[in-house]
């Protein structure tokens, strides 16, 4: 593939981009609302969308096929966890959206501030959510700068590639806030597809000649790539289940994700995307199944699987279609960065500026420029951790964010289902299940069972004292509860 071809194509996608963010400006009122939600209003096909993409990042294309390539189709029962995102959906999402239009909450934390009576409560939620993003937005911008440098043979070095990719992000979610970042993902989810299955499909010819022939050639090379657990025995039952939970439930509660549900424009609406949401995702999860058991075939001793797509891409795929790729895996990195900056810019704005140091800003129409402010702190934090973190892309998304946003999702589904749940027992729970997850982490402590993932310890942990604490602790005032629970009863 040309780098010349690389580059004109790319900066093609960045005039549109560009193209997006100034529509989102000049629809654009200076409000914290408009500018973190859109003003409420999105319709099922743009969430849909806005959810697909943002959720589906780089590793969909990188990390996903180098997964297939190492353990076969058994990872495939981790795929499992799009019901549980569909669940949280149907029933914590479709809460959230209530008392987010009735009380004007925007992202998580604001909920958990006034459910818990508690300050604190929401500054935890805020560190913790924080904490687990910023590296991941890190990782995220140096595969972009990575796959820069690689498909153009050096001609964009990796910084250059890091830094303009970085940019383009950072410029148009400054111009037009969550209008333009939803509107991107919408582009961005179209290239995703026809990248992702358009591929498989030519992959899978050239390698099995066709998805079937794949399967057969995968299962002659090793019967165990076909099977469960796996060539590296990993996927048992209990495996599967626990990082089905992990990735499933701890994926709702990123900010990103859970935001959205305040931005939709009705009840119906995040409950129709409940149901639809699971069927949009097997369009990123079964096509690397295909292209890494082909890239198992294509190169059977790779040291490192993550870069078995990239290979087949320069390899196996025709220049003109490469480029589709190319804009694809570029096109998930953005789409997933812009959320998470996005909604992490929310939270620094909402619950750390707002809500300690000026409440009269939230009414303000300086808050949309403070917000474009805060959205360079969060950039410039994320790029300090782009060279650390876990060597590929699943590992981290598997045993970093998921497990740590698992262990605040039991704080939510307290606020919006039990009426006991008390500030106490929140504060208790985050932190001792994070604390044991760190431990489980470094090996300090090991369980007597095997085969269970770490973070479903941690939750166990998180949900036996958050119930204990607050039964044993004063309840919540009865009319903050009657704030909250009655809404659910006029929805």
């Amino acid at each position: 593939m040309s780098p010349t071809l690389v580059i004109v194509g790319v900066a093609l996608y960045t005039v549109v981009m560009f193209a997006i963010g100034f529509w989102g400006f000049r629809k654009s009122r200076p409000s914290m609302e408009d500018f973190f939600l859109g003003g409420r209003t999105l319709g099922l096909f743009v969430v849909l969308c806005a959810v697909w993409s943002t959720l589906f990042s780089a590793y969909s294309y990188i990390g996903l096929p180098g997964a297939y390539y190492r353990t076969g189709i058994s990872f495939f029962g981790i795929a499992g966890n799009i019901l549980l995102n569909a669940l949280c959906m149907y029933l914590l999402g479709s809460r959230m959206w209530a008392l987010g239009k009735r009380h004007g909450y925007i992202n998580m934390t604001d909920l958990f501030a006034e459910r818990y009576g508690s300050n604190l409560v929401c500054a935890i939620a805020m560190i913790i959510s924080i904490g687990s993003l910023l590296p991941y937005i890190g990782l995220q911008v140096k595969g972009a700068g990575l796959t820069l440098q690689g498909v153009t043979r050096d001609v964009i070095s990796f910084n250059i590639g890091l830094l303009y990719i970085t940019i383009v992000v950072l410029f148009y979610v400054m111009l037009g806030g969550f209008r333009s970042v939803v509107w991107t993902d919408v582009i961005q989810a179209i290239i995703m597809l026809i990248g992702m299955v358009g591929a498989m499909f030519i992959i899978a010819d050239k390698v099995g000649g066709g998805l079937g022939g794949v399967i057969q050639k995968a299962a002659v090379l090793d019967p165990k790539l076909v099977s469960f657990p796996g060539p590296a025995g990993i996927w048992t039952p209990s495996m599967v289940l626990t990082t089905c939970m992990v990735v499933g439930l701890g994926g709702f509660a990123w900010p990103q994700i859970s935001q959205r549900m305040y931005a939709t424009k009705s009840m119906r609406t995040v409950k129709m995307l409940a149901f639809i949401f699971p069927l949009a995702a097997l369009f990123v999860n079964l096509p690397p199944i295909f292209i890494g058991l082909a890239g198992k075939l294509q190169y059977p001793d790779l040291k490192n699987a993550d870069l078995v797509f990239p290979m087949m891409l320069n390899d196996l795929l025709p220049p003109a279609f490469g480029i589709i790729i190319v804009l694809a895996i570029l096109a998930a990195i953005m789409s997933t960065v812009s959320g998470q900056i996005l909604s992490l810019t929310s939270i620094i704005v909402r619950d750390l500026y707002v809500r300690f140091f000026n409440p009269e800003a939230a009414t303000q129409a300086r808050i949309t420029k403070l917000s474009r402010f805060a959205l360079l702190l969060v950039v410039a934090g994320a790029l300090a951790f782009v060279f650390w973190g876990p060597t590929t892309l699943v590992g981290l998304l598997i045993e970093a964010s998921g497990p740590i946003m698992l262990q605040v999702l039991i704080v939510l589904i307290g606020a919006l289902y039990w009426r006991r749940a008390t500030k106490e027992g929140a504060i208790v729970s985050m932190i001792a299940s994070e604390a044991f997850l760190v431990m489980l982490w470094l090996k300090m402590v090991k369980m007597p069972i095997g085969g269970i993932h770490n973070g479903v310890w941690a939750m166990i942990l998180g949900v036996v004292l958050f119930f204990v604490v607050s039964l044993i602790t004063k309840p919540v005032d009865e009319k903050t509860l009657d704030k909250f629970f009655s809404t659910f009863r006029k929805n």
